[in-house]
Parts: C-alpha cells; structure tokens; sequence
C-alpha cells in the first residue's frame, strides 16, 4: 500500500494533464509529445538508476522517438488546434510519467519488490484513484461545474472494453514488462502500439498509407528489437529473468513430444 501511495499520484496527475493538454493542442502533437517520455526515462535512469551510460540505448531512444514522429505525420487526420501551451504541458506529461516509470522499477527490481503481487499493486492504486476522482466527481456534479449523466448503451460497452483492455491488462503487462526488462526498453517497446493503432483505424476507414508510415514503422520496430536485445546482452538480471534456468531446461527435455 505504501508503494501504491507513492506511484498513485504520478499516473493520476499525468492522465489529468494529459487530457488537458488534449483540449489545447492537437492528437498528434499530444501523442508524439508524450512520447518523449522515452528520452526522460532515459536520462533519469542515469540519474536516479544510476544506470550505466550505452550509446547504442540513446540511438535506439532517438530512433523510436523519430519514427513515432514520422509515423504522426504520415496520418492524414486534420490538426484544428495548434497550441504553443498545450504542447509545453504535453511535455511536462511525459516527464511525469517518467517519473513514475523509473521509481516503478526502482520498487519492481529489487528482491522485494519481485515478490509483489502486480494485481494487488495496481488494485491499491486504482482503489486510491477511485476514492479521489468519485469526491471530485460529486463536487463537480453538485457544484453545476459539469453535471453527471449516464451514458447511453454503445457508449458503456465501449467504456468496459476500453477498462479491460486499455487498462487492465495494459497496465498488467506494462508493470510486468518493467518487472523483467526496466522502464526504458519497456517504454520504448510499448511504442508498437502507435503504428498498429493507425493501421487498425486506416482498416476501419479504408484509408491508405503513405511511404512517411512504413518508414517510421520501421524505425519503431527497428529501435524496439534493438534495445532489447541489448539489454538482454548487457544486463545479466534481465538475462536471468527472460531466460530458462537449468532445471527449466531439464524439465522441458523430459517432457515426451508426441505428434502422431
């Protein structure tokens, strides 16, 4: 609960300043912005990790962070909103997650921190987010700032997929990710996500791609293959966690194949 209490509050004001930085600029300056977040991570983890500097980690990072860029700009959807203070408050976003992911790890890869149960991590935090935002729900509620409303059927269906999937099994993954490999290789590996996330929605809406999207794929994907294998070659605990120990193999070998 304590380590709850500590993380709790580096997600719930960086989806708060996210979705406000939303309002004021652009979905594409917005995401492209909070991705910056692997640069940060990748500085702080030098500074508070006290990791060891890797020239080919920075290429990777930079890498990443140009091909998510390439990547937004290869999707036609139009930018209404252009914001100078919006794009300041995206990056402030992503230091703050930055933040969160490496005292994440700092908790996660330590001998103790392995042994806590994920689910019961990310039930507290979500138990403190529910305990504040249903005060500030009602004080907005009552107060006539901005009056609550049930949503209509299509909308909650879409709420609950988004809970299970967007949320969930996200943050569960993530978390695990972080657990096994660190905040940097799991930050700049959840970037795929960007690239299949515009080819579903091109899918959707019959839309076509432009050259500007597979060459920042292939910089994401580039970049992610990258830094992790060279953190599978150079740190020996995420080495140790990935891989089969001895008896693993053993018991594997034992196991009879039969395909007839």
């Amino acid at each position: 609960m304590k380590i709850a209490l500590f993380l709790q509050p580096f997600t719930y004001i960086g989806a708060i300043v996210y979705y406000y930085a939303l309002s004021l600029t652009s979905l594409a300056s917005t995401i492209v912005l909070t991705n910056t977040s692997m640069m940060f991570t990748f500085l702080l983890s030098l500074v508070i990790l006290k990791s060891k500097f890797n020239a080919s980690k920075m290429l990777g990072v930079f890498v990443a962070t140009l091909g998510v860029f390439i990547i937004i700009l290869s999707d036609d959807q139009p930018a209404e909103k252009n914001s100078y203070l919006g794009n300041v408050i995206g990056v402030v976003d992503a230091v703050i997650y930055s933040f969160y992911y490496i005292f994440l790890e700092m908790f996660l890869k330590t001998p103790k921190g392995k042994k806590i149960m994920i689910f019961g991590l990310l039930g507290c935090m979500g138990i403190i987010s529910l305990s504040i935002s249903w005060f500030m729900l009602l004080v907005s509620h009552y107060s006539g700032l901005e009056p609550l409303e049930w949503p209509p059927t299509n909308v909650l269906w879409t709420m609950g997929a988004s809970l299970i999937f967007g949320h969930i099994l996200f943050e569960y993954t993530f978390t695990k990710a972080v657990m096994i490999l660190g905040a940097l290789t799991a930050n700049v590996s959840v970037c795929i996500i960007i690239p299949i996330t515009i080819a579903i929605d091109a899918f959707f809406k019959d839309h076509t791609f432009s050259w500007t999207y597979f060459i920042g794929t292939v910089g994401v994907i580039h970049a992610i293959v990258s830094i992790n294998l060279i953190a599978y070659f150079t740190d020996d605990e995420v080495r140790k966690d990935v891989s089969f120990t001895e008896d693993e193999h053993k018991l594997l070998d034992e196991v009879p194949l039969n395909f007839s």
